[in-house]
């Protein structure tokens, strides 16, 4: 089942605070690359504002949306309201470049697409960004394989089937993709919340009290000598224009 199928906003109800304080951020080459020369950006799928805080702090004017209550009040930004990707509550032509961040598996494509087109001016820009494991890392490659050992239900990894939507729709075309290297460093507590802010982990339980104990074990074989550890990610864009 793709997480499209799913109710994305409802499945955050319970995660939105872990969301916002575990989660990482994107880089800023990443960042400045998506945004370009664009003013006006529209953060669709927003979260808890990590995104739309960024493109903020680069200058440009967005607004961000996401469709759950708890994600926004999480969030604690007035840039950030209560709004379905699938239905930008925004006029004809009005933005530059629609954004979305580790958002978009769980969008209608389609639709979508339909929105975004009509939001944004002719020659407007897309751009579907994601934060995605490093495997070449070990701690990395450890700490997947020890979630996806307890993610009941997690859909396949396959940022190529993800995109096709994109490359098939009639709407945009030009689609370029790049990537950029991004770290996270977490304690054990904040890499404990970054497991629990999925929402294929449980939060408590047998089943819980088990994956936190092997987590335990993983964080002591590779924490440095501050008490760290770091997540690698390889932060994948796909840029694409408005036809």
């Amino acid at each position: 089942m793709r997480c499209c199928d799913l109710d994305g906003a409802g499945r955050f109800a319970d995660r939105a605070e872990l969301y916002a304080r575990a989660r990482p951020s994107y880089p800023d080459a990443a960042v400045s690359f998506v945004l370009g020369d664009a003013s006006r950006v529209i953060d669709a799928g927003a979260g808890t504002a990590i995104s739309t805080r960024l493109l903020a702090a680069h200058g440009a004017r967005v607004t961000g949306f996401d469709p759950s209550v708890e994600m926004v009040l999480a969030a604690r930004n007035p840039r950030l309201v209560l709004a379905r990707a699938e239905a930008l509550p925004f006029r004809d032509a009005c933005a530059d470049l629609v954004t979305s961040f580790n958002a978009f598996h769980w969008f209608q494509p389609e639709p979508f697409f339909e929105d975004a087109h009509r939001v944004l001016v002719p020659r407007g820009r897309l751009a579907l960004v994601w934060n995605d494991w490093d495997r070449s890392d070990a701690f990395t490659r450890e700490f997947v394989r020890l979630m996806r050992s307890k993610a009941a239900g997690y859909p396949p990894e396959d940022r190529e089937a993800e995109c096709a939507p994109l490359y098939a729709t009639k709407r945009f075309g030009n689609v370029e993709y790049r990537a950029f290297p991004n770290e996270h460093r977490l304690d054990l507590e904040h890499l404990r919340m970054r497991l629990q802010s999925m929402t294929y982990i449980p939060r408590e339980g047998a089943e819980w009290d088990e994956l936190s104990r092997d987590l335990t074990r993983l964080f002591d074989r590779y924490a440095d000598a501050g008490g760290f550890v770091t997540h690698h990610y390889k932060t994948t864009v796909f840029v694409a224009v408005r036809v």
